[in-house]
């Protein structure tokens, strides 16, 4: 790509093919301790029978070792950086650092949960962004749960600490239209849609970050667009939870940015953006080349770009008639052999190389141990 690079190290990738790093836009990692939960009755029967049940007594050492095995599975998957909503987001800052992944984090804001003490709070999400400035790989974006979850006065409160404070936050990460009752609420309470009652109050923007958005309204894709706000699809979950499927075709069509998360591990059940982006393609028929920037972003490899790339083994994408599409409908997370982030290999012929996988994998077990030990017998 550069017609002069200097350096020591050489790595033959002729044998690979070579693709930006794969972006997860939307994550909750340490929840994959209690994956294997029953997902039946939709998303607020899970959410209320075992995400919040998990939650309210998370603690820093699950919230560690949980984000840490996930982010082994996500390296391994080929995902170099990952947007993050969840609880103890300091620590999992430091497992970010051991692992050397990058990534947006944002703790969960909301006051409409069902127990009594958040787990984050504005202070949380202040004494997070402060700590992120001595990060190479981590920034903070304000972490809004949902218009159903969150009040009015709490999201004018985020966006006061957003404005008061622009060199700490990068922008804002908030659920959208997850279900069709986030619109029903929102217009009972503010008689305006979702997404019009973010954007009057200053959460929409080009660095927003705007999680599953199934059940959109024309206005609010419109908004989005003109915005340049980015939708993420979470279509494993969304499908696994019976949520629906966002309308990225016409998404796209009006110039959204469009990306994709996993959304919690433990109801996408895995990491493999790779297969999600081929279910997208199924689903809407969309032509490759449109599927793999929704993978890795509008971006292809340039020079001057971050050293973030995911080399994939060439042999598993034989005859190589049209790269694009053998990717996009053909390949999986067992295709990929090495990924790099900022020009250091984290992952090297299928293995983490800057943690002990094995270590971490035993050490998320027995924390899941003693969560599921929780939830199947609580006091």
């Amino acid at each position: 790509i550069g017609l002069s690079i200097e350096g020591d190290d050489a790595v033959d990738a002729s044998s690979h093919v070579l693709i930006p790093g794969v972006r997860n836009r939307h994550m909750h990692a340490s929840s994959v301790l209690i994956r294997g939960a029953p997902s039946g009755g939709g998303l607020d029967a899970w959410v209320r029978n075992w995400l919040w049940r998990f939650e309210e007594t998370l603690s820093r050492k699950e919230a560690y070792y949980g984000a840490l095995y996930s982010m082994c599975q996500m390296a391994r998957a080929g995902i170099t950086y990952f947007e993050e909503m969840h609880f103890h987001e300091s620590d999992v800052m430091d497992a970010c650092a051991d692992i050397g992944l990058r990534a947006s984090l944002s703790e969960a804001i909301m006051d409409r949960q069902e127990w009594d003490d958040p787990l984050a709070t504005l202070d949380t999400t202040m004494e997070l962004a402060r700590k992120a400035r001595s990060s190479s790989i981590v920034d903070v974006k304000m972490g809004i749960v949902s218009i159903r979850m969150t009040s009015g006065e709490l999201i004018d409160a985020c966006v006061g600490a957003v404005n008061d404070h622009p060199d700490l936050f990068s922008g804002y990460h908030v659920h959208l239209n997850e279900v069709s009752l986030d619109a029903q609420i929102s217009k009972e309470e503010y008689g305006a849609l979702p997404a019009e009652v973010f954007h009057e109050k200053g959460v929409l923007g080009q660095s927003t970050t705007l999680a599953h958005c199934v059940h959109m309204h024309q206005r609010e894709i419109e908004l989005l667009a003109s915005t340049k706000s980015t939708a993420v699809a979470c279509i494993g979950s969304n499908l696994r939870l019976h949520s629906g499927t966002p309308p990225i075709q016409a998404m796209l069509q009006a110039g959204v940015p469009v990306g994709m998360g996993i959304d919690s591990p433990a109801i996408n059940d895995g990491y493999d953006l790779l297969s999600d982006v081929r279910i997208i393609g199924l689903i809407y028929g969309l032509d490759p080349h449109v599927l793999i920037p929704l993978l890795c972003g509008g971006r292809g490899l340039e020079e001057g770009m971050d050293a973030d790339i995911t080399f994939i083994n060439k042999a598993a994408l034989f005859p190589w008639k049209d790269i694009a599409t053998t990717v996009s409908y053909g390949a999986n997370t067992g295709c990929i052999d090495h990924v790099m982030v900022a020009g250091r290999f984290i992952v090297w012929d299928k293995r983490v190389t800057t943690v002990d996988e094995e270590r971490v994998a035993r050490k998320a077990g027995a924390v899941a141990e003693k969560v599921w030990s929780r939830l199947e017998c609580p006091d």
